[in-house]
């Protein structure tokens, strides 16, 4: 495993730069819920400026100081009080993920995978419990790292997480996908390209030849994963149906979506969806990739709706059919 480096800055170090935003936090959190916004922001930007001031390491120095050039964009206290709690959250996560980097990675290459686990575990959970909001993707990741049968692979899936984070939030590099060997890539089918013009077209476009590929898909227990929002993480949907009398398009429920970290696409209109009583619903679009079987799509354009986890329908069902795939009953 790739190691940050994230403890020498010659000035304060990462762990007693969160010892300081924790301390802030304590003292700031009171003042704000009794009614001074203004001082806790007041104190909010005094320890960020000497956090700043003081760190010699440029991502948590970055990092700080965006956060006080949005606060003071702010126009009420309230707003920016949480502007500088939202950087003082961020900045926690990221130190707590990079300390973990740097113990758990020699842990790793010296072949202690499940301590490196284990720790990689422990810092997960300690990040969403930070703040109100968590790091996109990592409470999948989590969940996924617990489903892994194997220590190594659990333990990336976690460190892959920490580095979407990081670079997300500090701008930091992520290791090469060279660095490990994640197995054979399964078939990928291009099943619905993101683009306005494709979300009319529910058969979508194929870059896979059927020619001599059969395969059956059950209609309900099959693999499904879905690509959570951090871009990297593939979680595992339990409650998954294949449904291929649903003509509309593949549904997520908006509780998978949540905690997936997909968002709904702001430009798209929303689909209209009739249920099986006749009464029509309006869902949100939202762009995903879905794994089922040993096939992998492309860029699908769904809806957040319903109460089944993932509801795939035709959009779908009907381009893996023109290779081969058919779907049947267990």
């Amino acid at each position: 495993m790739f190691i940050h480096s994230p403890r020498k800055h010659g000035g304060m170090d990462i762990s007693a730069v969160r010892s300081a935003i924790d301390a802030a936090i304590l003292r700031g959190a009171p003042l704000y819920n009794a009614g001074g916004a203004d001082a806790c922001y007041n104190l909010y930007s005094k320890v960020a400026k000497e956090i700043v001031a003081t760190v010699k390491d440029e991502p948590t120095s970055e990092l700080l100081s965006a956060g006080l050039r949005r606060a003071q964009q702010c126009r009420s206290a309230d707003d920016k009080a949480w502007a500088m709690r939202n950087s003082f959250d961020r900045c926690s996560v990221c130190s707590a993920m990079r300390m973990g980097i740097s113990k758990g990675a020699p842990m790793f290459n010296a072949g202690r995978q499940r301590q490196c686990l284990e720790l990689y575990m422990m810092v997960a959970k300690d990040c969403l419990r930070i703040g109100s909001t968590p790091p996109p993707g990592l409470e999948a990741a989590l969940m996924e790292a617990q489903s892994c049968r194997d220590d190594a692979e659990a333990a990336w899936v976690l460190r892959d997480a920490f580095d979407a984070t990081l670079s997300q939030w500090m701008g930091m590099p992520a290791p090469s996908s060279n660095d490990r060997c994640r197995g054979a890539a399964p078939l990928k089918v291009d099943v619905t390209p993101i683009t306005f013009e494709a979300l009319g077209d529910p058969k979508g476009g194929s870059n896979v030849s059927a020619s001599g590929y059969s395969r059956v898909l059950l209609s309900r227990g099959e693999r499904v994963a879905i690509l959570a929002g951090d871009g990297r993480t593939w979680v595992p949907i339990g409650d998954a149906l294949l449904d291929t009398g649903n003509e509309a398009r593949t549904l997520i429920a908006p509780r998978v979506a949540r905690m997936l970290g997909v968002e709904p696409l702001e430009s798209a209109p929303p689909l209209q969806v009739r249920g099986v009583n006749g009464a029509t619903s309006m869902y949100p679009r939202v762009a995903f990739r879905l794994r089922i079987g040993d096939v992998e799509t492309g860029t699908v354009i769904g809806a957040i709706g319903g109460d089944t986890a993932v509801l795939v329908g035709r959009d779908v069902l009907a381009p893996l059919g023109d290779l081969g795939y058919t779907v049947r009953q267990k």
